[in-house]
């Protein structure tokens, strides 16, 4: 609801709708809700002052780390553009870094597909997690998250992407073991909430993905949330609207990690990335 609330403010002109809102991006908010109040807020008239818009700006900078295909990318860039108008030459002396932080090209990289150790299944590493007593390693840990693309799609604390669940507690409601089969089984178990769509089109085409934009003609269709790729697809063309029950998680996404990267991967799992959660422990120690 305060989303509907910040947007009557603005409505009604409030000269506190600026300061009342700003606390709201953070990371307890979703991507989308965060763009939505600023979108609301280049439209407030009144309230604004130079470190609130600072605020903005530095939003602006993070927001650029955002994912879900051109249409996120595409919104970020329209607001970027809305604040900077509203900005005053004296606003842009005072605010130069921050504008500068946001003109600065994203550098282009490149990334190599890493080579495949293993397919790895769940009898390759379930005595590993019966009889672990190697103490794990927790930059390790992050590093695997890193390498298997996990942290694209998925959140741990303040780092990560907001398309999958948020993984932070998840090493309070599942042990190892179920950690384990949800990376390597992933469509075994598919959370609704997660579930991709399969559209059927009249042409006999299938697009299977998860819709970020919807109007009265088409549906935009995120077929990749790796890559970002997106799909357009004509409501009026559309035969059949299934609920997928294959998980939008790809498999074998661990099959890049050593065994013990695995491991590591799972204790910061189990951990939530706590340094001083007691799968840290000296092996032996109480």
């Amino acid at each position: 609801m305060n989303h509907l609330l910040c947007e009557l403010l603005v409505y009604l002109d409030s000269a506190t709708v600026v300061k009342k809102t700003l606390p709201l991006l953070d990371s307890t908010s979703t991507r989308e809700e965060q763009i939505r109040y600023v979108r609301t807020l280049t439209h407030a008239q009144h309230g604004w002052t130079l470190s609130s818009k600072r605020v903005i700006l530095r939003w602006l900078g993070k927001a650029r780390e955002f994912r879900g295909g051109k249409l996120v990318t595409t919104e970020v860039k329209n607001l970027q553009a809305d604040m900077l108008a509203r900005l005053t030459d004296d606003d842009r002396q005072q605010l130069a870094t921050e504008i500068a932080a946001l003109e600065k090209k994203e550098p282009l990289t490149v990334s190599t597909p890493l080579p495949v150790i293993r397919q790895w299944k769940m009898p390759d590493l379930l005595t590993d997690l019966e009889s672990d007593s190697e103490r794990r390693s927790l930059l390790g840990g992050k590093q695997a998250l890193l390498s298997a693309s996990c942290l694209k799609c998925h959140r741990i604390n303040a780092g990560g992407g907001q398309v999958g669940p948020d993984l932070t507690q998840v090493g309070k409601r599942f042990n190892q073991r179920a950690l384990l089969e949800s990376i390597l089984l992933p469509s075994k178990v598919v959370d609704p909430k997660y579930s991709h769509t399969a559209y059927v089109m009249t042409n006999g085409k299938t697009i299977v993905g998860r819709p970020i934009a919807v109007n009265k003609n088409q549906i935009v269709v995120e077929t990749n949330p790796l890559t970002e790729e997106t799909a357009i697809v004509e409501r009026a063309k559309i035969e059949e609207a299934i609920r997928s029950r294959t998980s939008p998680m790809p498999s074998g996404l661990v099959d890049i990690l050593t065994r013990r990267q695995i491991l590591d991967l799972l204790a910061y799992l189990q951990a939530g990335g706590n340094p001083e959660h007691p799968v840290y422990a000296e092996p032996g120690s109480p």
